[in-house]
């Protein structure tokens, strides 16, 4: 995401680069990545914005950097706001081994890697998502966890949600459903910024 908002604001002349062995990967959710001319018109700035962005791997992160940003330049939009969470969700995606999400008019679907999935407490799991919302559901096909949450009636975007899904700390317990389903010795945080 961050490339690509830098090959923008630089008018899409990309320098190629030698072919390294890190492949970029595409994300998980689609959103809008582009910061507007209201909010910034410095290029340079724009770029230094998404970098900053492009670190959030916390609550805490997010927070340190929304504060610096509407310090420097003033209240973020909704947009913003929401492509923040995404970055975070990004890092937390990485944790859970989360390998698809699937998105329709209706639902988003998020499928759990396999061995995540043999050690997640069922029961934990439905509990600690209807506390969240009752527009949650599961489904379990070949050996993976499916986590389906219809978006039709939410009053947020849908990313909110599964953030409370998946986010273990700095949440009431009631909403850290996911990480408390999990055996501690399971969730190892720094894996998130790999």
């Amino acid at each position: 995401m961050l490339n690509d908002e830098v090959d923008k604001i630089k008018n899409n002349e990309v320098v190629k680069e030698e072919i390294t062995e890190e492949v970029e990967t595409k994300p998980l959710v689609e959103l809008a990545t582009h910061i507007t001319d209201d909010y910034t018109l410095n290029d340079n700035l724009k770029i230094e914005i998404h970098k900053k962005i492009n670190e959030i791997d916390s609550y805490e992160k997010l927070m340190e950097v929304k504060s610096e940003l509407e310090d420097r330049f003033g209240k973020i939009d909704n947009d913003m706001l929401l492509y923040m969470h995404g970055e975070w969700f990004e890092k937390l995606a990485k944790l859970f081994d989360i390998k698809e999400v699937k998105e329709t008019k209706t639902s988003v679907e998020i499928v759990l890697g396999k061995e995540i999935s043999s050690k997640i407490d069922g029961e934990k799991l439905f509990y600690g998502a209807y506390d969240i919302s009752e527009y949650f559901k599961f489904n379990y096909r070949n050996d993976k966890i499916h986590i389906i949450l219809s978006t039709i009636r939410l009053e947020k975007h849908y990313l909110y949600y599964l953030i409370i899904c998946f986010h273990k700390r700095d949440l009431p317990l009631s909403t850290r459903f996911l990480s408390t389903a999990l055996p501690p010795s399971d969730l190892n945080f720094s894996q998130a910024n790999r």
